[in-house]
């Protein structure tokens, strides 16, 4: 029962970082397009911490890493092939990195 348990909340945890995924996905679109007034990115960006804080004591420096994905990743794909597909997931470099790195850590924990 208690490895269900585990198992169940491993499951929650990672469905809460697939939705910090999705608004770090949405910021770094705002960030990239030349027509969304900062501001908007903002409130994203502030929504993204809070949500962040849920995550304090199974990654520490968590939140530290997100204020640098919000002063340093400035990585942006091609207006174009965002125009031809639609895919807001070529934007940010460094994002996907702290992304990847976090489900490591997540999973580690998990096991």
């Amino acid at each position: 029962m208690e490895v269900k348990i585990r198992r169940n909340q491993a499951d929650i945890v990672q469905a809460e970082l697939k939705k910090l995924e999705d608004l770090l996905v949405q910021r770094q679109h705002l960030f990239c397009s030349r027509k969304t007034p900062r501001s908007r990115r903002r409130l994203v960006e502030t929504d993204i911490m809070e949500k962040a804080s849920a995550f304090e004591l199974l990654i520490p420096d968590m939140k530290t890493s997100l204020e640098k994905i919000f002063t340093e990743d400035r990585s942006c794909g091609s207006c174009l092939s965002y125009l031809w597909t639609g895919d807001k997931t070529q934007n940010g470099q460094m994002m996907w990195d702290f992304l990847k790195e976090w489900k490591s850590q997540l999973d580690r924990q998990k096991n």
